[in-house]
């Protein structure tokens, strides 16, 4: 189904469909990036810091699993999963953010390769419906959908196979995890819409290399400094 494909783009951060070549009407640079950089905050931005969250949280209960000795303090200390998961939130949203400006300028651009400021006008305003929303909430929440506890913990960069896997993870729980009628009323709007919608899943593989290497980004290392200080805090201050 055409909504299906749509969710994996969402995942990818990514939201591109064909378009003619622009109308002869001239559009001064300002306007073109007004269009394009509010495509690219509806579909990467995070409203109450859902997909931090979500990350910040997923990890915590990684670090609990993966290690056999985290593991028995974990059940020594039932609050432990969830104070390291708090206490890394902060550095998970400034880390998400630095990644969403760093990488703004490059998904503009293409953004400006593949679309129309009319087209893109137009995808904003069906991302912009409440079931727009409401899907794009939903891939925020699954942000570490398919992200094993070894690759989260492997010392090797992500490749695009790997990329191309946990995309399909959070395609498939996003569309489990949706309401019906929320559902349906996309696959109503991609109906209504076949140019938008229609070559999606064309433009996904292209997506994929970017998506992979913005996943591979380091954390900054004032933000690396910030997260071994604040794990560090959690195991002293709960087994001082």
């Amino acid at each position: 189904m055409q909504y299906a494909v749509a969710f994996a783009l969402l995942c990818a951060l990514t939201f591109i469909a064909p378009c003619a070549p622009a109308a002869a009407q001239q559009v001064s640079p300002a306007a073109e990036a007004d269009a394009y950089g509010a495509l690219y905050d509806t579909i990467a931005g995070d409203p109450g810091d859902v997909g931090a969250q979500s990350a910040a949280a997923v990890t915590a209960r990684m670090i609990v699993r993966s290690d056999d000795t985290v593991a028995t303090l974990a059940g020594l200390e039932p609050r432990l999963e969830q104070a390291l998961g708090q206490a890394m939130l902060p550095t998970f949203i400034a880390h998400m953010g630095r990644l969403r400006d760093l990488y703004r300028p490059r998904y503009i651009a293409l953004f400006a390769a593949e679309l129309s400021t009319k087209r893109a006008g137009e995808i904003v305003a069906i991302l912009s419906t409440p079931e727009g929303q409401r899907i794009i909430r939903g891939a925020r929440t699954n942000i570490m959908e398919g992200v094993s506890a070894d690759r989260l913990m492997a010392d090797r960069p992500l490749t695009v196979d790997e990329t191309d896997a946990i995309m399909a993870a959070q395609q498939r729980s996003v569309v489990a995890q949706t309401d019906r009628a929320d559902l349906l009323a996309f696959q109503r709007m991609a109906a209504a819409n076949p140019a938008v919608f229609a070559d999606f899943d064309r433009f996904r593989d292209v997506m994929i290399p970017l998506r992979t290497e913005m996943d591979n980004e380091p954390l900054a290392a004032e933000h690396e400094a910030q997260l071994a200080a604040a794990i560090e805090k959690v195991f002293a201050t709960l087994f001082e």
